[in-house]
């Protein structure tokens, strides 16, 4: 699995923001950026906007316990998408746990998430900036600027990171 290319993770998505009665607002002119795996079936399904497809080829005869970080992903943003936000919750938190192994999450505990290996501190990253827009859509703000600003220390630079968080904190 190829972990060197940002282009191969991010996709920008334009997501709707929904108000206080549930009705999506206006898409915004600079919208969210969600990341999948490009390289990853179900991702490439969320790429395409297949997203029901991806939910139900992934929960297909499946639980949570057995997806892998990218089926998580996938399922982050996918629910999202359409809306079933509890789920996505549960989906991005998965992402987030799986994203490093048990090795790495002690590191991070211990030093940050630039003591994570390469494509640990990638896979957090990318978990991160769903987790944060995902906050952003639910009006947590903070907590979404926190997300954010975890998966730039984690990957510096990282561009889909640096968007979101000028997103968040112009609102």
């Amino acid at each position: 699995m190829k972990t060197e290319t940002a282009s191969r993770y991010v996709a920008g998505l334009a997501l709707l923001i929904f108000g206080s009665t549930g009705q999506a607002a206006e898409k915004q002119a600079q919208p969210y950026v969600m990341a999948v795996l490009e390289d990853h079936a179900h991702g490439r399904l969320v790429l395409e906007g297949s997203d029901e497809a991806a939910i139900a080829e992934i929960t297909r005869g499946r639980t949570e316990e057995n997806y892998d970080f990218d089926d998580s992903l996938a399922l982050c943003v996918a629910y999202t998408r359409t809306r079933q936000l509890e789920a996505a919750a549960s989906a991005c938190d998965a992402a987030m746990e799986k994203s490093t192994s048990r090795s790495d999450r002690t590191r991070w505990i211990r030093r940050g998430p630039t003591a994570m290996g390469y494509t640990g501190r990638s896979n957090f990253a990318l978990a991160s900036i769903n987790r944060g827009v995902l906050y952003a859509l639910t009006g947590e703000s903070e907590q979404a600027a926190e997300a954010f600003e975890a998966a730039l220390a984690a990957k510096p630079g990282f561009d889909a990171a640096e968007t979101n968080l000028a997103r968040v904190s112009s609102k």
